[in-house]
């Protein structure tokens, strides 16, 4: 009865412990990994500012001559960056189930530390926008599995929290410096830290056993329990356990069937929710960082306005997933597919094009930073007693109410302010987006889903850099109604979303067809 209980061993953690040295490395890593992503991500705001800074600023969009006919190379330089970082979701994703996540992570880093160095000492446009792709290729990376199911949530702040610090720690390193090339160098130097610390961690033990690497497995779970003060008796033998549970597969999934994008639009309920999923992701993709990169088009300091946009993430990045570790609200599958799209097309043409909003460029971005914090903190409180559908149409509403009235607002101040009110919304709105994914879309096709929502999400971002260039050959006004619009019109489709509060998340299409049967749309 005793052996059996000790071989009763059926996640890595039933070994390992939830939490220890081992995992707190690679948390640490996780950390610094998501500081240097805000850090070279954001940076665009920064490297292609506006030419009215150009007698003490070296912008690349001055350095390459880059005024006139010429402004677009600019935007260009930040959206073929979100172009490599889609190709990387293929490629990098496809070999580090194949080969492993350690060394393909550490493939794409080594890419990603060259191609930075190569945007340093560009001789010309277009070797640094190929550089830039290059830079997106290799930022995909990938985290390894560290920690068990009671300590995920403790990821995902640490996550949400070394963005903001990235975000935030920008526009300090910016006004310093003065020089793109600069920050170039500025941004390689975390990730060669990454890179040497990279070297000491070892291969996702669950990986190792999934592909049968059984002694493998058993040499990087024997480090990780020396680190964590475990014992190693009898490891052969519950690795060997282990090893059958994880490479075992759920009776759904026994069946031999494959699955694919397609079965995401083949019955009608799943096809309705993938396709606001995706409008979702792509409008909050596009106005997060159409407004972080804009920000100084509103008015004030661009520096403190852009750290305070940051920083109103951080109260939803500590606290949302504290929340969703206890409350199963309302499910993902909603927003999973449209809602990406727009979302990343909202989050980004507003993060992107802070400095279209008027006033000093660094203040200004020091404020859209600072601004994420109380969505990352307030965020979950409000998904603990509101569902999901009421809060995403909410935050989208939020967004639609503060675009417009920044169209009537004068002064600089007041433009920044619903600015960044509006930076909250869209905040917000994506963290909800966020969490609905894994819980709507059913085992069989979920990382199918989340997938494809994330790179339909990607055309947001790749159309943000050029809400600026928008803004200069129409208005502030005209981008400000598109922004209202679009958003006015992901509130309404979000009630069309069903209601997955303390409901069983599907294994199967047909338990996906069926979530939300017995909904009604109702007024929030």
């Amino acid at each position: 009865m005793e052996a059996n209980k000790k071989l009763r061993v059926k996640h890595i953690t039933d070994l390992i412990g939830e939490w220890g040295k081992w995992q707190f490395l690679l948390s640490a890593y996780v950390f610094l990994m998501s500081a240097a992503a805000a850090f070279i991500n954001m940076g665009y705001s920064f490297h292609a500012k506006g030419v009215d800074y150009w007698c003490s600023d070296v912008p690349h969009n001055q350095s390459f001559d880059l005024v006139c006919e010429r402004t677009n190379y600019a935007s260009l330089t930040q959206s073929v960056f979100m172009l490599g970082y889609v190709a990387s979701g293929f490629v990098i994703s496809y070999y580090s189930d194949k080969y492993g996540r350690r060394p393909m992570i550490y493939l794409s880093y080594s890419i990603e530390v060259l191609a930075i160095i190569s945007c340093a000492f560009s001789y010309n446009i277009y070797q640094y926008i190929i550089s830039r792709f290059l830079v997106g290729f290799g930022h995909s990376g990938g985290v390894l599995e560290c920690c068990g199911p009671k300590h995920r949530a403790d990821i995902v702040i640490l996550t949400g929290v070394g963005w903001v610090l990235g975000y935030v720690l920008l526009p300090g390193f910016a006004y310093w410096l003065q020089d793109f090339r600069y920050m170039q160098f500025m941004s390689a130097i975390p990730m060669i830290i990454m890179l040497i610390w990279f070297y000491y961690l070892y291969e996702s033990p669950r990986w190792q056993l999934a592909n049968g690497r059984v002694d493998e497995a058993e040499i990087t779970i024997r480090k990780a329990l020396q680190m964590n003060g475990k014992s190693t008796d009898n490891l052969t033998e519950k690795i060997t356990q282990l090893a059958k549970n994880i490479q075992g597969a759920p009776d759904i999934i026994k069946s031999g069937k494959t699955y694919n994008m397609f079965d995401l639009l083949k019955t009608p309920n799943l096809r309705k929710y993938s396709l606001i999923l995706w409008y979702s992701w792509i409008i909050n993709a596009l106005i997060y960082y159409g407004i972080s990169f804009n920000m100084s088009d509103f008015g004030g300091n661009f520096y403190i306005t852009f750290l305070l946009a940051g920083l109103m993430e951080l109260p939803s990045q500590l606290f949302t997933p504290l929340y969703i570790t206890k409350i199963n609200d309302y499910c993902s599958l909603i927003w999973c597919a449209s809602g990406q799209t727009m979302h990343l097309l909202i989050y980004y043409g507003i993060s992107f094009n802070m400095s279209d909003f008027g006033g000093n460029f660094y203040i200004t971005f020091l404020l859209a930073g600072l601004m994420e914090l109380p969505s990352q903190l307030f965020t979950p409180l409000f998904l603990k007693f509101i569902g999901r559908r009421k809060l995403y149409a909410i935050f989208m509403a939020i967004v639609a109410l503060s675009s417009v009235a920044v169209i009537p607002s004068r002064k600089p101040w007041l433009r920044v302010l619903f600015a960044l009110i509006g930076k909250y919304g869209i905040c917000s709105s994506w963290n909800v987006l966020v969490i609905y994914g894994s819980e709507i879309y059913p085992t069989v096709i979920r990382n199918i889903g989340m997938g494809t929502s994330s790179v339909v999400g990607r055309i947001g971002s790749v159309s943000a850099p050029f809400m600026g260039n928008l803004t200069i050959h129409t208005s502030l006004t005209f981008v400000m109604i598109f922004y209202g619009i679009v958003t006015a019109v992901g509130a309404i489709l979000g009630l069309y979303l069903p209601e997955t509060k303390d409901k069983e998340i599907p294994d199967t299409l047909e338990e996906a067809e069926n979530l939300g049967k017995n909904d009604v749309i109702s007024t929030i």
